[in-house]
């Protein structure tokens, strides 16, 4: 690093001398030349005078063509980037349809928790669960299945953690948000690992960085069952191994 400085400043200094050099020898000739044509030698200051004017005329040109190439690259620049705004408006728009139209079904969420002596229930409560562009919205059931109720919302950006928890029976889908946390029963690995890479690609379209992970059951301590001792009440580590 210093030895190439170092020819470079030598470098800077060699053009210097020789540019100085050449304005000489270009003077000498420009004298010689008026002396054999018997014209009258300038004197020094208007060979200053036309020097300085060759080099404002030499400057004003290396701005212009500056100018020129520097409105060039915008232009190009901007045109790029438009069309990498379009394409990636595009891609979300699509990516974001098709997590929509997926994601979408009833599934088990936990509820209360009740103390009966030293043992704790845990009520699972199947919900309708589905996606909209900015929040993970559940809602209860009714006896025929449909959804009915008033529709209680995650918003993406409340959450903090996603994790599928992909057990050999039951798997589970983990939501850590601002205020509490969310527990999503599932029957099937592929189907609670989908929803977990769902929910945090949705959210990273619309600008929220939300952390995913999918982990083995085996590699977190499980969620709290349906009835489990209360000294051995489960509870969530910090997240394990990344997607």
């Amino acid at each position: 690093g210093r030895l190439r400085a170092r020819r470079l400043r030598a470098m800077r200094r060699y053009v210097f001398l020789m540019a100085r050099q050449e304005r000489k020898c270009a003077m000498l000739i420009q004298a010689r030349w008026r002396d054999h044509c018997g014209l009258p030698q300038p004197s020094m200051l208007e060979l200053q005078e036309e020097m300085a004017s060759l080099i404002q005329a030499a400057k004003r040109g290396r701005d212009v063509r500056k100018s020129i190439k520097n409105e060039k690259m915008a232009n190009e620049y901007n045109q790029n980037r438009a069309a990498k705004v379009i394409q990636r408006k595009y891609l979300n728009q699509s990516e974001k349809s098709r997590i929509l139209a997926e994601c979408k079904g009833v599934m088990e969420k936990q509820g209360r928790k009740y103390g009966v002596s030293k043992w704790e229930v845990v009520v699972w409560q199947e919900r309708y669960v589905h996606l909209t562009e900015s929040s993970l919205v559940y809602q209860r059931l009714a006896s025929s299945g449909e959804p009915k109720g008033k529709e209680k919302e995650i918003p993406f950006a409340s959450m903090q953690t996603v994790k599928a928890i992909l057990g050999p029976v039951l798997s589970h889908l983990y939501i850590k948000a601002t205020t509490r946390e969310f527990f999503f029963q599932l029957a099937s690995q592929k189907e609670c690992e989908r929803w977990a890479k769902s929910i945090v690609e949705l959210t990273q379209c619309v600008g929220y960085k939300v952390p995913g992970f999918v982990v083995m059951a085996s590699e977190e301590l499980t969620p709290p069952q349906l009835s489990t001792p209360r000294a051995k009440n489960a509870s969530f580590a910090s997240s394990v191994s990344s997607n």
